[in-house]
């Protein structure tokens, strides 16, 4: 960086250091002003919208009577004794 009397500044040695302290400043009073106005401002809230309902019984006859339905019968197992094959005769 040239400065308007033509010399570079910040590049080595003594001129380094007033560098790096003018831009350690100014990152520190950015930063610093940053939080101060976003901690001014209030933080926005979602409330969402309220409804009040009130409930109340379906009138007589508008929906049709449940059909009972009775419990499935267990299936019956049937006994099936093990079959013998009688050997087939030669002829």
């Amino acid at each position: 960086m040239k400065i308007v009397t033509g010399t570079r500044v910040g590049q080595s040695g003594p001129e380094l250091f007033p560098a790096v302290l003018f831009s350690s400043v100014l990152h520190v009073l950015v930063f610093t002003g940053a939080f101060i106005l976003f901690g001014l401002s209030s933080p926005r809230t979602f409330v969402p919208p309220y409804y009040r309902v009130t409930l109340v019984d379906q009138p007589a006859g508008a929906l049709p009577p449940l059909a009972e339905t009775a419990a499935p019968e267990p299936q019956k197992q049937a006994e099936a004794a093990p079959q013998k094959k009688a050997p087939a005769k030669k002829s």
